[in-house]
């Protein structure tokens, strides 16, 4: 029994002398790398996305600023580091956030503006944390379809610039509606009345991936407050929107060029009350959209899902009048970039 207890004792002794070892390492090592030095970073890391509902107000967005002191003593220096904006960093897809769109609050001390841009950022003797406050102006956001960025690079006075993982930050705007999103569309059906086989096609996967259209999940882009376009997750050639619809071509499948639908909706009610053409109404071949009011036309918040029927009129046809019926349920199934 003696033997045993001085086992347990030698065992106890040892695991903490352990744990001693163990935190004197851990207090003796330089925090992230730094020994000893300031380091400067965004807390958002790299990037940091603000998305806003249609607004005419203003919203203000946010990003922190912070520096790494490895000790209490370090803290207390002032410090100053240079922060640029720099356009060449802004992602493919973005506009540079307008200067009528903007504006820096002037609260904020120790931000340092030249002609309104950042141009460093000075922490106070104890301070270890800035806030770049972002006032963004609703009435200026006249086309809710651009999505917009600002870049910022953070270099020491030398002009070297830090590691890519602290040393910058991105931050994108963007305005969506409440309809955005990337659907799939679920069901439905594309009835074409000069197809000489009757015409229908089923709105799924077994014939667009069988006819080289592999896209059945859509991106609905907000293009105003109260508008929605189609946009293809890999466009077709030589399209903007790029949705097109097959159709049956003297018995075999063919497609439509120039045409992807624009949903109105009404905000009050999320009824769909109207179908355009993004490429003009009528395009330049003479094709428009128009809504058919015998189909559901709604959005459900419950369920994220849009069910719409609507029309294409082409104007060659003998009668005049509608060419297809295009019937479907979208399913939301995830926010757009």
């Amino acid at each position: 029994m003696n033997n045993m207890k001085q086992k347990i004792t030698v065992l106890l002794v040892g695991f903490l002398l352990t744990l001693g070892i163990s935190s004197c390492v851990k207090d003796s090592a330089p925090e992230l790398g730094s020994k000893g030095n300031t380091i400067f970073k965004f807390n958002e890391g790299p990037r940091k996305d603000f998305y806003y509902l249609p607004f005419t107000g203003t919203q203000t967005a946010t990003v922190t600023f912070t520096r790494d002191a490895n000790s209490a003593a370090s803290l207390q220096n002032p410090a100053e580091v240079v922060v640029l904006e720099d356009a060449t960093l802004i992602p493919t897809g973005y506009t540079e956030l307008p200067v009528a769109n903007f504006s820096y609050a002037s609260s904020d001390a120790g931000l340092i503006l030249t002609s309104g841009k950042i141009t460093a950022i000075r922490f106070a003797a104890g301070e270890f944390s800035k806030k770049i406050k972002i006032t963004l102006t609703g009435s200026a956001w006249t086309d809710l379809s651009l999505k917009y960025a600002k870049a910022y690079k953070i270099t020491d006075v030398a002009g070297n610039q830090l590691s890519a993982g602290q040393g910058g930050l991105v931050a994108t705007f963007a305005i969506k509606n409440i309809w955005d999103g990337v659907y799939e569309v679920t069901s439905g059906t594309l009835d074409d009345v000069s197809a000489a086989s009757g015409g229908t096609f089923t709105h799924l996967n077994t014939w667009n991936a069988a006819n080289g259209y592999p896209n059945t999940q859509y991106t609905l882009k907000t293009l105003s407050a109260t508008q929605i376009a189609y946009w293809a997750g890999t466009p077709f050639s030589g399209f903007q929107f790029g949705r097109t619809y097959l159709f049956n071509a003297g018995g075999s499948a063919s497609s439509y060029g120039s045409l992807s639908p624009i949903f109105q909706f009404n905000p009050a009610t999320n009824a769909v009350v109207g179908v355009t053409n993004a490429y003009g109404q009528p395009a330049s071949n003479g094709r428009y959209f128009q809504l058919d009011p015998s189909g559901v036309n709604k959005y459900d918040p419950d369920t994220k899902t849009i069910q719409v029927k609507y029309q294409m009129f082409q104007p060659s046809l003998v009668p005049v009048g509608a060419r297809t019926t295009i019937t479907e349920t979208l399913k939301y199934v995830g926010p757009t970039n």
